[in-house]
């Protein structure tokens, strides 16, 4: 358990000792001996041990104390949630650009989030633990299936571009077909004729005839150019035999390299049309009963449905070549790679599954019985996926891509399972956070109300007491109530910061972690000033304040859950904040009515007094912290007004 306690130690490190504070900076700046950039690297560096001291314990704890190995693993989640690395690597270039508020202002989030950390750690809320520990599950679950998706979304991409070349050279096989017996058509239309002999002769039918193959000529012509077009199309793509579906999606419109006339353009679309030109001449011809005169123009349409045979022979070729050149081998094993990796997923998901059978409630690391989310879609992928890679062995691509879509489709639905169960987690996390807080909040309420009374009757007793000593000693026992008065508001500040834990772990409300930091820091006020025996109209009137920031916390608290359990379980159209928008528009009033308050009390304080300065001091800072929030929850309502345009 030594081990346990170094991580612990290097937390509580980290926690308590962060960079020079806002007033130091500019000093510690200019220092040799310890620049912020070097402090935050050495922060940054006591952050790597510490995770790496928990790697090595959670291994060491696996097998002896599966619990504490989770709550480990929970807290690599919270670390991975909060982004704690990166805001550190963050800071750090915030210091080199001696950019010293934004910098603190991380700092102290980096710093909240620790706090968590170390309070998870220390199983101080196993509610927050087991919630965590489904939401890291679910979360790791949701990012294998997104890989998956990725994967299987690159394989099907492939399988579309050879399905191309597959349907050209589907294409061109019919293309020849009806060249093939326009052909013969022709030939026996120009025997027909040729039996009319010299001479004005009855040739309407003749006419006809030549009129429908001149038609089909025009017609032929069409699909030739599509099939030309495509072609282009098939030239310009990345050539698939050189890259893979692991290598990423084909390049459009960059020919690959060949061999000289490689590539070339197709002219039977041309010879098509000339062909049914040559087709509407004779018709004209035999139209005027000219049976003689119009042989030469089906001779040349001849000449031409001949030539675009060739053509298309020679692109079938070249289509054929390239659809043989496709590494079918290969990208039905990739496939198959991406088969077992969803088999793999779906048996981890069964046994998670099977590890909550049978134990207590909210132990394990599923309720038991309870199906993993998307598991089945999962399964259901697997067969479509071994389908695809047979049919990329048979050459198939058309097929291979409709499994594959089948497949993928299935991952989608599955992502869908777990964000939609994830949410559920959320909210869940929500409301036992709304529920904590409330009942915290209540009963430090009723403990100030009895502090403030008792500060009252102590001023009104002591007045007494004092009118019979000497002048200015205070007697021992005021001292005694006062310090125990101002003990029992640091309780209360302690209890603040509980809260404040359970805030930022729920981690959507803006202001509400900021009038409870400032609620802290009253306590801390109020117990400082009953530490030097005030327990005048200074100390009431912080304590009446204190009194009204708790009635308006449980207000808004009450509504919200009020409002929960209005909803039921309809699901949400968007984000949902541990309270409304409205509530932290009061929260923030409440914030500057408490800047207010201070400011009217450092007035009737004696000028030069320490307390006069420390309250001054705290007043402005609350006060520049006010305007930050103001803005910040400004953008907050004019993005909501910008989506009223949506329909919401």
């Amino acid at each position: 358990m030594s081990k346990r306690f170094a991580s612990l130690g290097l937390l509580a490190a980290l926690v308590a000792n962060p960079v020079p504070a806002q007033g130091d900076v500019p000093k510690a700046a200019k220092s040799q001996q310890a620049k912020p950039t070097s402090l935050q690297r050495q922060a940054f560096a006591k952050f790597q041990d510490l995770k790496a001291s928990m790697r090595r314990l959670q291994k060491l704890l696996s097998n002896s104390d599966s619990d504490k190995a989770k709550r480990l693993k929970a807290g690599f989640g919270l670390m991975s949630e909060k982004k704690v690395e990166s805001q550190m690597r963050e800071i750090e270039d915030l210091l080199k650009l001696e950019s010293w508020e934004p910098s603190l202002r991380k700092m102290k989030r980096v710093q909240d989030d620790l706090r968590l950390l170390l309070s998870l750690l220390l199983d101080r809320d196993v509610d927050l633990q087991k919630l965590l520990e489904e939401i890291v599950r679910l979360e790791g679950f949701k990012k294998k299936v997104e890989k998956l998706i990725e994967e299987q979304k690159a394989e099907k991409e492939w399988s579309k571009q050879a399905e191309k070349i597959e349907k050209q050279f589907e294409a061109i096989e019919r293309s020849k077909a009806d060249v093939k017996k326009l052909i013969g058509e022709q030939k026996a239309l120009k025997a027909a004729t040729e039996s009319k002999g010299a001479g004005k002769k009855d040739s309407a039918p003749l006419a006809d005839k030549q009129g429908e193959l001149k038609e089909d000529a025009a017609n032929l012509e069409d699909d030739l150019k599509e099939i030309e077009a495509r072609a282009k199309e098939i030239e310009a793509a990345s050539d698939p035999k050189r890259v893979g579906p692991k290598e990423g999606k084909p390049k459009e419109g960059k020919p690959k390299e060949g061999k000289p006339g490689e590539g070339k353009p197709s002219k039977a679309s041309s010879a098509a049309g000339k062909a049914s030109e040559s087709m509407d001449r004779s018709q004209n011809k035999l139209g005027n009963d000219q049976p003689e005169s119009s042989l030469d123009d089906q001779e040349k349409a001849l000449d031409d449905l001949q030539k675009a045979a060739d053509e298309l022979v020679e692109l079938e070729e070249e289509v054929r070549r390239k659809l043989m050149e496709l590494p079918f081998d290969r990208l039905a094993r990739e496939q198959l790679k991406t088969m077992e990796k969803t088999h793999n997923l779906a048996d981890e998901m069964e046994k998670a599954e099977s590890e909550g059978e049978g134990e207590g409630e909210g132990e394990g690391e599923g309720e038991s019985g309870k199906p993993v989310p998307g598991k089945d879609n999962i399964e259901q992928a697997v067969p479509k996926q071994k389908n695809a890679a047979g049919s990329l062995k048979k050459v198939k691509p058309g097929k291979a891509k409709k499994k594959q879509k089948d497949a993928q489709d299935d991952l989608e639905e599955a992502k869908k399972k777990l964000e939609d169960a994830l949410a559920q987690l959320r909210q869940e996390l929500q409301e036992e956070v709304l529920r904590a807080l409330e009942e915290r909040f209540t009963a430090m309420l009723a403990k100030q109300r009895e502090l403030t009374r008792d500060t009252v009757l102590t001023h009104k007793w002591r007045g007494r007491i004092e009118a019979l000593v000497q002048q200015g000693v205070t007697p021992a026992a005021v001292r005694n109530r006062c310090l125990k008065l101002a003990t029992a508001e640091r309780q209360l500040e302690q209890e603040s910061r509980d809260a404040l834990t359970l805030i930022e772990a729920e981690g959507s409300a803006a202001v509400f972690p900021e009038v409870v930091r400032t609620l802290a820091d009253d306590f801390v006020l109020a117990g400082s000033m009953l530490d030097g025996f005030d327990t005048g109209e200074t100390t009431q009137a912080l304590q009446k304040q204190i009194e009204k920031v708790l009635e308006t916390l449980i207000d808004a608290l009450t509504k919200r859950i009020e409002q929960l359990e209005g909803e039921g379980n309809g699901e949400s159209d968007g984000e949902n904040p541990l309270i409304d928008l409205l509530s932290e528009l009061r929260l923030l009033k409440l914030l500057q009515e408490g800047v207010n308050g201070k400011t009217k009390q450092v007035n009737k304080l004696a000028q030069g007094s320490k307390k006069r300065t420390k309250l001054a001091g705290l007043a402005a800072k609350k006060q520049g912290r006010v305007e930050e929030l103001t803005r910040m929850l400004a953008r907050k309502v004019e993005k909501e007004d910008a989506g009223e345009g949506d329909g919401r």
